[in-house]
């Protein structure tokens, strides 16, 4: 996770467990995100809603993320403009 990015900003956890499969290294674990602005991950259509989402939000706004952590479903969210999302 960079420092400082809008990712780290909202709290989003990066795997931390290191791990070879095939002479490919990965790294396993971290925050898995299901829901962005209430639009779920993969469904039909997701760009284009995500996209006309993120148009409308500006200033105090907040900008949500349901993610799963260590088996636990939570909401993370930050004011769209502390996050440094402002169009």
């Amino acid at each position: 996770m960079a420092a400082g990015s809008p990712a780290s900003a909202i709290g989003l956890r990066a795997g931390t467990l290191k791990a070879q499969v095939a002479g490919q290294s990965f790294t396993l674990g971290g925050d898995v995100i299901l829901l962005i602005n209430g639009i779920v991950i993969g469904s039909p259509q997701f760009s284009q809603q995500i996209d006309e989402k993120n148009r409308s939000l500006s200033g105090d706004d907040q900008f949500v993320l349901r993610v799963l952590r260590n088996g636990d479903v939570i909401e993370l969210s930050r004011s769209v403009s502390v996050l440094g999302l402002e169009r």
